[in-house]
């Protein structure tokens, strides 16, 4: 299965676990209460089904130039306590939502995973309903990949920390040989190990974010 089929796919199946998340979260799960650094505290619900674990935090947040708050409620698949040790340039933020459009990009090679990693972030970036910060946000790829028929992989765009300006914002999943965020001349690139790490940098990033972290 090609990447922009996968992608698709995985995007149905997100949105209808977000939606039955929020439906049936409070029934479902239990309560705990995590404490950002600055002293807000922010409610997380704690849920598991099928050996599937994930953290919802209600959170509220302002629109553009909108003066009220909205509640959103945001499932991730990591609590905030478990990514606390991942170093997160604290200018992170700068890189990202002041941009009209952003790209998060990964080598062809990687796995669902990887994907999975980036839905986390999408959902918060971008321009769903349930999103908070309504920036168009696209799936990208740092090369092309060419099948036996010399034929290409897919058809997602081609992205690197290059097409940073100012205007355009990317996020660069990086296997390497370290765990940590941080920003390359104004791209910001997310390094882990492998990519179970990838989804909890991935996790870390949304609460960094969100002001939670």
């Amino acid at each position: 299965m090609n990447i922009p089929r996968r992608l698709g796919i995985l995007v149905i199946v997100l949105i209808l676990i977000t939606l039955g998340l929020i439906i049936f979260i409070p029934l479902l799960s239990s309560t705990y209460i995590y404490t950002s650094p600055s002293g807000e505290k922010f409610t997380f619900y704690k849920s598991q089904v099928e050996g599937l674990t994930t953290h919802t935090v209600e959170t509220y947040a302002k629109y553009k130039d909108d003066v009220n708050n909205y509640k959103y409620v945001i499932p991730l698949r990591t609590g905030p306590k478990e990514v606390e040790k991942f170093t997160v340039d604290k200018n992170i933020n700068n890189y990202l939502l002041n941009k009209k459009y952003i790209y998060i990009t990964m080598d062809p090679k990687y796995s669902s995973k990887a994907v999975l990693a980036s839905l986390d972030l999408a959902k918060v970036l971008g321009t769903a309903e349930y999103s908070i910060f309504k920036i168009p946000t696209e799936g990208a790829l740092t090369y092309s990949l060419v099948n036996a028929t010399n034929s290409t992989f897919n058809s997602a765009p081609i992205i690197t920390c290059n097409n940073v300006n100012n205007n355009v914002g990317v996020i660069w999943f990086n296997i390497n040989d370290e765990n940590k965020i941080y920003s390359n001349k104004g791209c910001v690139v997310i390094e882990a190990v492998d990519e179970d790490v990838l989804i909890k940098l991935a996790d870390r990033l949304v609460y960094s974010l969100l002001g939670i972290m």
